[in-house]
């Protein structure tokens, strides 16, 4: 390089190196001046400016579709969360069926019998017990707590007064019945009053809604006892009347109730 070439020579205020303003291909006047850099240096401002734009383009470009999907991952979520509840819902209502607050049932149209429904009065305070059942215990009759005995060989003294032509019970063993059925009777009229109250509370806290998970087995256990009790008195009239017919007269009532 010669000494003129040197003192002719321009820094280049973007690379900062010497270049000939004679000889470079980026030349640029401003102002009436020769600025051999300009255009470099505008085209390099315009470059970054061009790449910055073309950043925040793609930022953009890129923010947007998540936005959409996370929109779109919420919308679905909503969907199927509104379609869940209202499938519920729709199982709750079902259409036809009202759900009565006082007495925890369902009222209106059934979608599926019970072997419960025929039997069903929403008014009785007993719901357990049919009302034929509930009023053979009232008046000290069976009810079915004397089966056990009664249908394996061991007669009842109400039967047996009833049957006691056919079976040819003499004075004394007639005596000896009607005694034991009278004093089955005084036993089990208090008793199946005392298991029908229990019973009565114990449907009317299951409609209340006030009865508790820690209070339940005692409360059974109170009901069952006296069921049995009641039952006890019932069976231990037909022991005590066995023990007064003979064999052959308990054979013959078997037969005339219909067991052989």
């Amino acid at each position: 390089m010669t000494e003129q070439q040197a003192m002719t020579m321009a820094k280049d205020p973007v690379r900062g190196m010497d270049v000939d303003p004679t000889t470079t291909k980026h030349r640029d006047d401003f102002q009436g001046q020769d600025d051999s850099c300009r255009r470099l240096m505008s085209r390099r401002a315009l470059g970054d400016d061009r790449i910055a734009a073309r950043q925040a383009r793609r930022l953009r470009e890129t923010a947007v579709p998540r936005l959409k999907t996370s929109r779109s991952v919420l919308a679905l979520g909503a969907l199927l969360t509104a379609s869940l509840l209202g499938t519920a819902v729709a199982q709750d209502a079902t259409p036809g069926v009202q759900h009565d607050q006082a007495t925890g049932h369902a009222s209106g149209s059934p979608t599926a019998d019970s072997p419960y429904a025929a039997g069903y009065d929403p008014a009785a305070p007993i719901r357990a017990l049919t009302p034929e059942e509930i009023s053979q215990i009232e008046h000290g009759e069976g009810a079915g707590f004397a089966l056990p005995a009664e249908l394996n060989g061991v007669p009842g003294p109400s039967h047996v007064l009833t049957l006691a032509d056919e079976l040819g019970l003499s004075s004394a063993q007639h005596t000896q019945v009607q005694a034991i059925f009278d004093e089955m009777r005084a036993a089990v009229i208090p008793a199946g009053a005392r298991y029908l109250a229990a019973q009565q509370a114990l449907e009317a806290d299951f409609r209340a809604g006030t009865l508790t998970e820690t209070d339940l087995p005692g409360r059974v256990v109170e009901v069952a006892q006296l069921e049995g009790e009641l039952a006890a008195a019932h069976l231990l009239a037909h022991l005590q009347t066995a023990r007064v017919l003979t064999p052959a007269q308990i054979t013959a009532y078997n037969r005339l109730r219909g067991y052989e």
